[in-house]
């Protein structure tokens, strides 16, 4: 008996995107709770989206030196991303054979 492909598909592409959506609620919560400072100003309160780096949204401590209040929702956010994209099934590259090569040795 054959699998239905395009449930199995169906359903790697709804948990790639959930994936995605979660990392993007996390990242923008995570920008809220930051603390403050960047390389380009360390005193800077909160998180600036155009000197700060979503990284730092993983440290131990902000650029300022407080306790980083958004680590949570930083590594959630990772966690995220990491598993949306690991989701992807060779199977969906069925009709393409270079992107169903490539996935199956790259992953």
């Amino acid at each position: 008996m054959k699998p239905n492909l395009e449930k199995h598909n169906y359903l790697f592409l709804s948990i790639t995107w959930i994936g995605l959506l979660c990392f993007v609620l996390f990242f923008i919560l995570g920008a809220e709770y930051y603390p403050g400072g960047s390389n380009v100003n360390p005193k800077s309160i909160g998180f600036n989206w155009l000197t700060n780096y979503w990284s730092e949204l993983l440290g131990n401590h902000a650029k300022n030196g407080q306790q980083n209040t958004a680590r949570p929702f930083g590594i959630t956010g990772a966690i995220s991303l990491a598993a949306s994209a690991s989701s992807r099934s060779p199977a969906q590259f069925k009709g393409n054979s270079k992107s169903h090569y490539s996935s199956q040795r790259g992953g």
